[in-house]
């Protein structure tokens, strides 16, 4: 960016770290809007959903109700037994959730938080902006047989990567065909 619209590093660095941030935020609201669209639509189908729910309920009671009754007395002692202490279980569960815990440490992280992502751009623009002045200081620390060794390493690292991350995504197409093309076949 800086040599294509010559503007010196400083301003190219902003703009950069602006578009970034700026496409991150894009992402977050579309997914946010996409929520919001899919929370609206479960509220407006909610009535419809209730409705089956609990038709398909009723004669899912109606069908056990109908074999606990065919059972002998000593099962059903035991089955009543089970679920009172799951009844039990689920109710002390539901009563000792830590919400205010929970709201409470929400709250008291928000300002690292804060201090973290300020910390973060600007870290992130000076490294941007001085990346000439530290590969200069590194040049004249090394020396130049160094940094070319470096420079190879470096190279050969990105290959290597670059390769098995080629690898894991022709890997990762063949086996979304196979699973695609089963899943077909059975009309899932």
């Amino acid at each position: 960016l800086q040599k294509w619209l010559k503007i010196p590093r400083g301003i190219s660095a902003v703009v950069v770290m602006i578009l970034t941030i700026a496409v991150i935020f894009g992402l977050v609201g579309w997914l946010g809007y996409k929520l919001f669209d899919e929370i609206k639509n479960l509220i407006s189908n909610w009535p419809e959903m209730l409705s089956s729910l609990r038709d398909n309920w009723t004669n899912i009671v109606d069908n056990f109700s109908g074999m606990y009754i065919a059972m002998p007395d000593a099962v059903q002692t035991v089955i009543d037994n089970a679920w009172v202490n799951i009844y039990k279980t689920s109710v002390d569960f539901v009563h000792n959730i830590p919400v205010v815990d929970t709201a409470q440490a929400v709250a008291k992280a928000l300002p690292p938080g804060l201090i973290w992502a300020v910390m973060f751009v600007l870290s992130l623009y000076f490294m941007v902006t001085q990346k000439q002045t530290v590969t200069g200081f590194v040049h004249k620390s090394l020396g130049e047989k160094s940094v070319r060794k470096l420079n190879e390493i470096k190279s050969q690292c990105v290959s290597y990567l670059g390769g098995y991350v080629k690898a894991q995504l022709i890997l990762m197409i063949i086996v979304f065909m196979v699973i695609l093309v089963i899943l077909s076949l059975f009309n899932v």
